[in-house]
């Protein structure tokens, strides 16, 4: 039984909000592409960067350092990354790396979306 990769979609609000969004199984391809959307977003000046992760169905190690160092490169540009946090199967593993308290974390992307929008 073979797993699918995850889709990840990119929407901009505003001039410095980026919203990534994966939906489905993380791999390694899914963490690339999430990569290069966070780095196009950097380079275009968008400085708040919001991972929705509510459609996620698994994340892999290297998606926990990649979200880490896009954290640490939008603070950089004195901006943040944001978690809207998934299902708790997917959240434990965060919580398991030691890395839920780094993520600013919302609820809906709609909180995720005003916070991050404030100057």
């Amino acid at each position: 039984m073979s797993v699918e990769t995850g889709a990840l979609s990119s929407e901009s609000f505003g001039e410095l909000v980026q919203v990534i969004t994966l939906d489905g199984h993380c791999d390694g391809l899914t963490v690339a592409d999430a990569h290069g959307r966070i780095r196009d977003a950097l380079d275009a000046g968008r400085s708040q960067i919001v991972f929705d992760l509510r459609g996620a169905v698994s994340v892999i190690p290297s998606m926990l350092y990649m979200l880490s160092r896009g954290a640490i490169e939008a603070k950089a540009q004195k901006g943040s990354l944001a978690i809207v946090k998934p299902n708790h199967s997917v959240w434990i593993v965060f919580e398991d790396a030691g890395l839920d308290p780094i993520f600013p974390t919302f609820a809906t992307l709609q909180e995720a979306v005003a916070a991050a929008s404030r100057p």
